[in-house]
């Protein structure tokens, strides 16, 4: 892969991930750790324990602008 493309794709990589306010959240260790931590919660409590559908966790994160 050429330099000039591996670079322009991780420039337009940064632009649209930091159209969402939060995402400067997941920039460090501790905010990262902690978004992994509340998407497996998330995952066990609702969807393993009370059997909520993938459906109804994809329209959560959605919501959350998690699943884009």
């Amino acid at each position: 892969m050429d330099f000039r493309i591996a670079v322009s794709r991780l420039w337009r990589a940064k632009v649209r991930r930091n159209l969402h306010p939060e995402s400067a959240l997941w920039e460090t260790e501790q905010g990262s750790t902690w978004l992994r931590l509340l998407i497996f919660a998330v995952l066990y409590k609702f969807g393993i324990q009370n059997h909520i559908g993938a459906d109804a966790l994809s329209d959560f994160f959605n919501q959350c602008q998690m699943g884009q």
